[in-house]
């Protein structure tokens, strides 16, 4: 995966004032933007949608 340098800059520094690796802090960002679309597309008030659902 390509990232521009300015992004990756950004998570450079990012990444040092949590004491995280930058892979780390991609993981948690993709996996915290992925709980939330999947929150939104499961609690989707949409005719259709299973919300019963819960994600943790």
């Amino acid at each position: 995966m390509k990232i521009p340098k300015d992004a990756l800059n950004s998570l450079k520094q990012v990444a040092a004032s949590r004491d995280m690796s930058v892979q780390a802090l991609l993981k948690f960002y993709i996996g915290q933007g992925l709980r939330q679309d999947i929150a939104r597309l499961t609690y989707s008030p949409q005719k259709g949608t299973n919300n019963d659902r819960k994600i943790l």
